[in-house]
């Protein structure tokens, strides 16, 4: 076989891998927009190499996920996955999806969100910190929130009522001004409960329609099921 036959056809051979990298586009640097109508959310992802890095406003400026197999992409510090498929993302915080969008932005849910929050009560199911520590209430039920259209908040633990104020913008969620209003014990469970909620900054619904708190610097997460 001639030389140049040779490095003609090793040529083709890379042209065609060249080309099925522009279709798959997974060799590209991607800046794309993702859009969930349904938890009327917003998100940022960049795909480089290996490497997504995503921004949004329930998982803080930036953070850095690794290509874990095909289209999936993990960070363990924050129990995050994202798959990637066609022009969708989808993540995940554990085992609970928190976002599903695509590229097309739609405003019909708007306020879901908000009807949502005030229309349920909330039992605190897990608390997610650090390194993927996972931490349950020994009683969930005596662990609640509820939260009236005026910006009051109610929080009960298996000592305590508290009575506070909260914001919510788009996905930002500002718990704050907490007080005591009832106690019947003292129980430091119940005290860690109420400082993590002022550690909140954000907030999602899972694809179950529960309540995902997320806390600053991603520093963590709390799950709520409806009562």
């Amino acid at each position: 076989m001639g030389k140049k036959l040779i490095i003609g056809l090793v040529l083709i051979i890379l042209g065609g891998i060249f080309a099925a990298s522009l279709v798959n586009g997974k060799d590209l640097d991607r800046e794309q927009k993702y859009y969930d109508s349904t938890r009327d959310a917003e998100i940022g992802v960049t795909f480089y190499k290996k490497v997504a890095y995503m921004t949004g406003e329930n998982f803080g400026p930036k953070i850095k996920l690794s290509l874990d197999s095909k289209d999936v992409y993990k960070n363990e510090k924050n129990n995050l996955t994202l798959l990637e498929k066609d022009d969708e993302v989808i993540i995940f915080i554990g085992k609970k999806k928190v976002f599903e969008g695509n590229l097309q932005k739609d405003n019909s849910y708007k306020n879901r969100l908000a009807s949502t929050l005030t229309e349920k009560v909330w039992l605190w199911e897990n608390l997610i910190i650090g390194d993927d520590n996972l931490l349950k209430p020994f009683d969930p039920k005596n662990f609640n929130l509820s939260f009236s259209k005026d910006g009051k908040i109610l929080a009960t633990t298996n000592c305590a009522n508290f009575e506070g104020t909260y914001v919510l913008n788009k996905n930002s969620l500002i718990i704050s001004s907490l007080t005591q209003t009832k106690n019947i014990c003292s129980n430091k469970e119940g005290e860690r409960f109420i400082q993590i909620l002022g550690e909140v900054n954000s907030v999602a619904l899972d694809n179950e329609n529960n309540l995902v708190l997320f806390l600053k610097n991603n520093s963590g997460s709390m799950s709520f099921e409806k009562k």
